[in-house]
C-alpha cells in the first residue's frame, strides 16, 4: 500500500512540475507582451 501511495505522489509531482512550467511560460509571454504594449504607448 505504501508503494502505491509513493507512486501516486510521484505522478502528482510530475503533473505539478508540468503545470508550473506551463504557468511560468505564460507569465513570461505576458510580461513580454506588456513590455511591447508599454513601449508602444511611450512612443505616442
Amino acid at each position: 500500500m505504501l508503494e502505491r501511495l509513493l507512486n501516486n505522489r510521484k505522478e502528482w509531482n510530475a503533473l505539478k512540475e508540468i503545470h508550473e512550467a506551463k504557468v511560468a511560460k505564460l507569465e513570461e509571454a505576458k510580461e513580454g507582451a506588456d513590455g511591447v504594449t508599454s513601449a508602444a504607448n511611450q512612443g505616442r
